[in-house]
Parts: structure tokens; sequence; C-alpha cells
């Protein structure tokens, strides 16, 4: 009895649809860290009391662990040109609401560990974070103000560094605490306004931000404009209903340009991509989401995944926003995108839209054809029945033994809330149950991964030491590299044998440490 007892007492959770779950990852050491690791990356716009909440228990499971997953929450997938040794891409969560919530809690509760810690803020983030609400009012500006003077030589930072507004040019409460807190600099490093703003216009203009200031449109070289920048200017519109290139007659030259280019640069999420491109769009538009999705998937070509075949869950449930205005389905199918275009074999473009009964989807042609593909795909929206998903794996394997047995998926990434439907046996979660039906038919080594798009449910579909598992959340598709441990060095091939001596090693527990493995995190303190 004492060898399943642990499992019993996670037990004793049902999922939306009441399926038996989880109530937890587990009862031993790391399960608050665990189960708020795998939900966290989704997690937008909560109250301060639930942050609070949530900081309290991981820290009373470990500290410094749990400091490594506040600043993990953060972390922009980059590589940190500001740290030395560091020459591989580090994934992270991006996410700025959660961290800076988590930050207060911090200055309230470990004021030692933050302050410590301080100047990795601008590392992880970036130098804006220190001037954006809260932490504008909440952080010890001596503190700040004295990590700003070491770094004045920091471009960056004086790019953010706020303006000094007249009183007739303040026009907020926000205006107003940014030209306080400004003029407290001023006194800090004893200087007048007047030299503040020398310093402040000192910092590097881009030479594009300078041509268009100047009215140069004509001069502009498009491949020095930043992805996150190209993405704006081609995707926002203004007053007038018009992008900042068609305002300036530039789409012609936009057109021409963007027709040499084997990937356009792009910084941001899958789904700010498929949210841009869902209505309608003109020529120049397609063409450079088309090209900016291709540079979303380079840092996971040739990767070590295996073949991943994604399950997206179109139930009811996934219509739900999640943040402004997308809803869990929106970056459901982001994801679904990039992993389809990423597959071999059998399963090759392909993913698996489930419901109340599953399906596959064949997908081809560009980023913008394969979008719309899925969006006008019938979905019932009814309940989210996952044991359909390895129904179909299972009736495809016995309908079709000729396909040989390592054309099936290595991993299935279940793109979902989680709330699936019962199973039938009110003994077993989705996940016993799968994996008894898959090892029934010679799939005994598929990988499931556990990807949440909303973490607003208090179950869990597997626990920390279930093997082949592993449990995360979030709208970053290249976390799943540091979430399995893999590095530049092993992605030499676009298949590789990453299943027998791995399978038997792999948790949520491991995912959970290979993340927090990468070296950036080695710089906290």
């Amino acid at each position: 009895m004492s060898l399943i007892l642990p499992k019993l007492i996670a037990k004793g959770a049902y999922t939306w649809n009441g399926a038996v779950s989880n109530a937890t990852t587990g009862t031993e050491k790391f399960v608050a860290i665990l189960d708020y690791f795998a939900k966290a990356g989704t997690y937008t716009c909560r109250p301060q009391e639930l942050v609070d909440k949530d900081m309290g228990q991981i820290f009373s499971d470990d500290a410094a662990t749990a400091l490594q997953i506040v600043f993990g929450l953060r972390l922009i997938t980059r590589q940190p040109l500001s740290v030395e040794g560091i020459e591989e891409v580090q994934t992270g969560y991006g996410r700025k609401d959660e961290f800076y919530k988590s930050i207060v809690w911090l200055h309230h509760n470990h004021p030692d560990m933050l302050y410590r810690n301080l100047h990795l803020i601008p590392v992880f983030g970036c130098w804006k974070d220190l001037l954006q609400e809260p932490l504008i009012q909440v952080l010890e500006r001596e503190n700040v103000y004295a990590l700003i003077k070491e770094s004045l030589q920091n471009p960056l930072l004086l790019k953010y560094l706020p303006q000094i507004r007249s009183k007739s040019h303040i026009r907020s409460d926000r205006d107003a605490q940014r030209v306080a807190w400004a003029k407290g600099l001023c006194r800090y490093l004893q200087i007048s306004e007047k030299e503040y703003r020398q310093l402040k216009k000192s910092g590097p203009a881009h030479h594009w931000q300078r041509q268009m200031s100047s009215q140069q449109w004509d001069k502009i070289n498009f491949s020095g404009i930043p992805g996150k920048a190209m993405f704006l200017h081609n995707s926002q519109h203004g007053r007038d209903k018009k992008t900042v290139f068609e305002r300036h007659d530039q789409v012609a030259r936009l057109t021409e340009w963007v027709l040499q280019q084997q990937t356009v640069k792009f910084t941001g999420y899958p789904y700010e991509l498929t949210r841009a491109a869902k209505g309608k769009i003109s020529l120049v538009q397609k063409l450079i989401f088309n090209k900016q999705f291709e540079t979303l998937l380079e840092p996971l070509k040739n990767h070590s995944l295996g073949n991943v075949l994604a399950c997206l869950d179109t139930s009811g449930s996934m219509g739900c926003h999640v943040f402004q205005e997308i809803s869990a389905f929106d970056i459901c199918i982001s994801m679904g995108l990039v992993f389809s275009a990423m597959n071999f074999g059998y399963f090759k473009d392909v993913v698996v839209a489930f419901d109340s009964q599953s399906r596959l989807v064949k997908l081809q042609g560009d980023f913008y054809t394969r979008l719309h593909h899925l969006l006008t795909m019938e979905t019932a929206m009814g309940s989210t029945n996952f044991q359909s998903v390895i129904d179909l794996l299972v009736q495809i394997r016995e309908e079709n033994p000729e396909i040989p047995a390592d054309q099936y998926p290595e991993t299935l990434l279940i793109i979902s809330d989680m709330q699936f439907n019962p199973t039938g046996d009110n003994r077993k979660t989705n996940y016993e149950v799968a994996m008894a039906r898959l090892r029934s038919v010679g799939l005994q080594d598929i990988r499931i991964i556990w990807w949440y798009v909303n973490g607003a449910s208090t179950d869990f579909p597997s626990q920390m030491n279930d093997k082949g598992v592993y449990m995360i959340g979030g709208f970053d598709p290249t976390n799943l590299k540091a979430l399995m441990g893999l590095s530049s060095e092993n992605e030499s091939s676009p298949k590789k044998d990453f299943i027998a001596a791995d399978k038997v090693t792999e948790t949520p527990l491991n995912g959970l440490k290979n993340f927090l493995s990468q070296p950036i995190f080695s710089l906290i303190q």
C-alpha cells in the first residue's frame, strides 16, 4: 500500500469535463515548483494576491530554485550578447506581467535575494522593465539608480531612460511618475536636467529611425529594420487605415526587396503572426508574414526532437481568451503550424485536431495557406475526447501494418487546456489509459508533452515522476529544446534516435531541471 499511496493522494481532482485527474504533480520536494512551472508560461494579468500565494508556496518548497523560476518567467529567448561565455540561445517564457508581480513579492518578502540579482533584470529581460509599473514605484530607487550609474555606457539603457517633460506635456499619471523618476536620477548623478537630456540624446539611434525621422523613406535599407519593428510597421494600421509603409509610398520598393529574401527578421511569438495574417491582408503583408514564419522556424530546424506530432485541442473550452483578444485556440493553431512544418515520414505536414473526435489534417503550401486551412477546417468545438487521439493512432497502426514503427511520432505534443473527457475507467487518468493503449500496439516508446495554452485549471494530467512525460506551458515553441535538455551540439540531423535510453529517465521533474540547467541561470545568486 505504501508504494501506491502517493498516487492516491495526488489524485482526487477532476477535469472540467469530469475525468479523473491529479490534484498536484506529486507529494515530494519540488512539487509546488513543478505545479507552478507547468502553467506559469500562460499566466498574464493575474491579481497580485494570487501571484503572492504562489510565490509563498514555491519559495517555501525550495527558495534557490524558485528564484530561478521567477527569472525564467521573464527570460527572453535569445543569445544574451551582454554575457560572456554564453554562446547559445537561451529560451524562456518571456512573460512580463507575472514576472513584475513576482518581483513585487520578492521586494516585500526576500529583498536580499532581489537586490543581489537586480542587475540581472535587464539581462533576462530588458532595461525597460525597471521603468514599468509596478516596478518603477516599488523598487528601491537608490539601488536602481546605482545600477544605472554603473551602466551608462550601454546604448539600450540610454534609449529607455524616460524623458523629462515640461508640465504642459505631462498628460497622465504614468508621465508624471516617469518624470519624477528621471529627476530623482539627475539628483543621484548630480547632473542638471539639461545634462540629462544631452546624456539621453548621446545614445545612438538606429540608422533607419533617423532616416524615418528625416523623411528619407526612399533611402531606408529594409534589411536594417529589426524584426519587431518590421512586423509592427507591416501589420499595424493608423487612423488612415494604412500601414507605415503604405502611408509613405514604400509598398512597391518593399515588395521588390522581400521577393529577394529567403527570410525576414522576426522576434515574437507564433500567435502574433497568425493573428496578423487571419484577416484580409495585402500581397506584401502576406509575403513578409510568410518569410517571418520561416525565421521563426530557424531555431527548431535540424532539431533532435524526433518526429513531433502536434495534437490540437479544438474543443469548446479553447475559445476562452487567455489575454487581450487572444484565445487558447489561437495559440494552439499557431503552435500546430510550427511543428507541422518540421515533421517527416507518414505524418509529414500533418496535425491531429481533436474535440469530440480526432482527425488528421494535412497541410500544404506556405504559412498563410496553412493557417487558413486550419482556420476553415471543420471543428465540432464540443467536448475534449483526448482518447480519440490514441484511438486514431491505434487504428492507423492496426490498419496499416506496412508503415514502419519509426515513421510514427516519437513525441505527441498535446496543445490544450488539458480538460479532458472521462476515460470510462474512474480509477485511471487519461495519461494512464493512453499509455496502456499505445503499449498494446507496440508504440510504447511514444513520449507525451503536455503543453498548456491556458493555465486556469487546477488539475494535472501526469505526475512528476511519470516516465516519458514532460509538462510546460506558454507561447514559445523553442522552449521544448530547453525542456528536453537539447543544445546546438546535438542538432546535426533532422532525425535522431532519441528514444531508447533517454525514455528511462525522462519525467516532468527532469524537464524542469533541464530548463534550469541553461547556462544563464548560473548567474543568479
